[in-house]
């Protein structure tokens, strides 16, 4: 609609209005916000870094419910995890490794599901979950992407062909899994490989899709003329097409990056660690 919402460290969630950007409300929690909001029907679902879920009213910002995990751990990770929503049901990833489904309408845990037993994977890790077709998709301990039985938590598949740092639903049947140095596509109902890339640029850091269109954010080191006291790590935006794996364009960033990239209207933002938004119109 015309509204822009988003968390802070501060654990702070704000509303703006769109076109003025005057804030229309806010509201303060206890911890720190690393989640992105869900907006759906007039309410606003995000998690804090201290095990909670919160729903509000886009409207006025007041609480409609809080989920508390109560997880009570000494030391808990930091984990980078929004809320998915399907069917008036949030689905959340805790630090205790348990993924939950709760109801979108009252926060009362409908089932839970230990699908990490520790965090301690080097490398950034999408640990948002995805819904499609009946299945909830998240990325487990082993790194493979698992799939759960989206009314009852009951373990299904897994995808194991490479060690994944993110993945996208692309269609119908369509898996596309991003490694470190690889992309893969698979087949959800055959287990099928579709096609396989391997990147020139890597790590890679976040993927994200559009149309018929893959984006794959990486970080790679140069040193020119194999000096090493020279090497300087840059960002890369590479644009692959979602049926093959061709890749369509690509650009250096001259920063690393670490947050996501989005696209509007054939237009792509991307907001690089120094600070940067470099913005793309493919030609």
């Amino acid at each position: 609609g015309g509204e822009v919402c988003f968390g802070s460290s501060n654990g702070v969630m704000r509303c703006f209005d769109r076109t003025r950007g005057k804030e229309l409300w806010s509201f303060q929690t206890r911890s720190e916000i690393l989640s992105s909001p869900v907006i759906h029907e007039g309410r606003l679902y995000f998690a804090s870094s201290d095990d909670r879920v919160y729903a509000l009213s886009l409207k006025t910002g007041e609480k409609l419910w809080t989920f508390n995990r109560s997880t009570f751990q000494t030391v808990a990770p930091r984990v980078y995890s929004s809320p998915a929503f399907h069917e008036d049901k949030i689905y959340q990833l805790f630090s205790d490794g348990y993924l939950l489904c709760l109801s979108a309408a009252t926060g009362k845990d409908l089932w839970a599901r230990k699908v990490i037993k520790n965090f301690d994977q080097p490398g950034r890790v999408r640990r948002t979950p995805l819904v499609d077709g009946g299945s909830v998709y998240i990325i487990d301990d082993s790194l493979k992407v698992a799939a759960l039985d989206a009314s009852t938590g009951e373990t299904g598949k897994s995808f194991d062909m490479i060690k994944a740092r993110d993945f996208i639903l692309h269609g119908g049947r369509a898996m596309i899994i991003a490694g470190s140095d690889q992309i893969v596509s698979v087949d959800r109902i055959s287990g099928a490989i579709l096609w396989k890339k391997d990147l020139s640029f890597k790590p890679v850091s976040t993927t994200f899709a559009a149309g018929d269109t893959l984006f794959v954010l990486s970080n790679y080191t140069k040193a020119p003329m194999g000096l090493n006291v020279f090497a300087k790590t840059k960002g890369h935006i590479e644009a692959l097409r979602m049926s093959d794996g061709e890749t369509l364009w690509g650009h250096d960033l001259y920063s690393t990056v670490t947050a996501n990239a989005s696209a509007a209207e054939s237009h792509v933002a991307v907001l690089t660690d120094r600070g940067v938004i470099d913005v793309f119109r493919p030609e």
